[in-house]
């Protein structure tokens, strides 16, 4: 961690001890280490992102750093790519063969079954861990958690959601810090 200037340290994170006058400026307060998962890890790799934010599973509370949230969010968005590739196609094919009573409809039907059964289960068991960290990380660039509700605004919401994710950590972030 040491000697590694990534775009999140250049904005406010002192990542462990002091170690030249540079660090007195900086007033956000980083992880140690990748273990320590009470404070965000500036410039996380996306295996330690990844691990973050599956260890810290339905954690409302505390921070994510701007490399933790999205190194998380490209993870999930190639992990739902590939439902998409495989099941969308045959959903459709299974749906017209449904529709029209065709003699394949058992094995269209069971198709369908078993693609809604794979989305299901991906959905259980990553909108809980999406919904934590979008929250922490509107807690590290300084607004409340609550915010992300926004996006449920059709199109504006989204926008303005977006835009407070790419703003930078602020130390105002810090009253959602949990207590060690």
């Amino acid at each position: 961690m040491k000697g590694n200037m990534s775009d999140d340290t250049s904005v406010g994170y002192a990542p462990g001890p002091p170690d030249g006058p540079t660090c007195a400026t900086r007033s956000v307060r980083g992880a140690d280490a990748p273990q320590a998962h009470a404070l965000p890890l500036p410039g996380a790799t996306m295996s330690q992102a990844i691990e973050r934010c599956f260890r810290q599973y339905a954690t409302f509370t505390g921070r994510a750093s701007r490399s933790e949230y999205w190194w998380t969010v490209l993870f999930l968005s190639l992990v739902w790519l590939v439902p998409t590739v495989l099941f969308g196609p045959g959903l459709v094919i299974a749906g017209v063969v449904a529709s029209q009573r065709e003699p394949g409809f058992d094995d269209a039907s069971r198709l369908l079954n078993a693609a809604l059964i794979v989305v299901g289960l991906l959905v259980v068991v990553t909108v809980v861990p999406s919904l934590a960290i979008l929250w922490r990380r509107l807690h590290d660039a300084g607004f409340p958690g609550a915010l992300c509700l926004l996006s449920m605004i059709p199109l504006i919401g989204g926008i303005t959601v977006f835009v407070l994710l790419l703003m930078p950590s602020k130390s105002a972030g810090r009253r959602f810090d949990r207590t060690l």
